[in-house]
């Protein structure tokens, strides 16, 4: 396998037009995601999509060994966030009120028709706007696993120091796809080395101290000021 860091995001890379497989001429294309846990105070996790190309034969083989998760588990995955549980009721609201609302209008009730259509409006809404949230926020409960073909070019998440641009590595399996491919993307490849890698990391340590002196004159101003005694 042939390893290459870049700096930006992998939407952004340019592709030969060959396939990262088998090295032959690719005129199809196939768009797959991965799914990457960023840690916070509470994880969030971000999905990557690309769209590399490959031979035709590579994507037949391809197609036979895609397996993408049902209708049953795309709606449960829904319930990775615990935000859907609220939205279920307030689907249920919604529901009944909007029963009443109709009982009220085939018996002429128009007073009572006109607020419970607002009331029902209202909890459609909140379960319309809530619902779609925690649809992307668990896309990446959704994301098809990747195929022996589709694996021929795999990315990885950031791995980047404090301050630093953001990068990433991609692993290709044909030799000759991945000279083209860093031919093309050659003013956006990270070298350890380079001016650009050097530039950055100087930057990133100044950045550093400026963050740790001001934290030090923050500490200085409070315990002036006889903060916590």
């Amino acid at each position: 396998m042939n390893s290459l860091t870049f700096y930006g995001e992998p939407s952004s890379l340019e592709f030969p037009a060959l396939c990262p497989n088998c090295g032959r001429k690719a005129q199809r294309f196939i768009s797959y995601s991965k799914a990457f846990c960023r840690e916070s105070d509470l994880d969030t996790y971000v999905v990557s999509t690309v769209k590399v190309p490959f031979c035709d034969d590579c994507v037949a083989q391809h197609d036979r060994q895609f397996r993408a998760p049902g209708l049953l588990a795309n709606l449960a995955s829904c319930f990775g966030n615990s935000d859907m549980i609220a939205t279920v009721f307030y689907g249920v609201a919604f529901a009944f009120v909007a029963q009443l609302a109709v009982a009220s209008l085939l018996r002429g009730r128009w007073s009572h028709f006109g607020i419970e259509l607002l009331i029902a409006g209202l909890f459609g809404w909140i379960a319309w706007s809530q619902g779609r949230r925690c649809w992307r926020e668990t896309e990446y409960l959704r994301i098809a696993p990747l195929t022996e073909i589709t694996e021929a070019f795999d990315f990885g998440d950031h791995h980047i120091g404090a301050f630093e641009a953001d990068r990433f590595t991609c692993t290709i399996r044909n030799a000759d796809f991945a000279r083209e491919f860093a031919a093309l993307n050659r003013s956006r490849e990270w070298s350890q080395n380079s001016p650009r890698a050097e530039n950055d990391r100087r930057q990133s340590n100044r950045k550093i101290w400026m963050f740790g002196a001001l934290m030090l004159a923050i500490a200085l101003i409070l315990h002036l000021l006889g903060w916590g005694e």
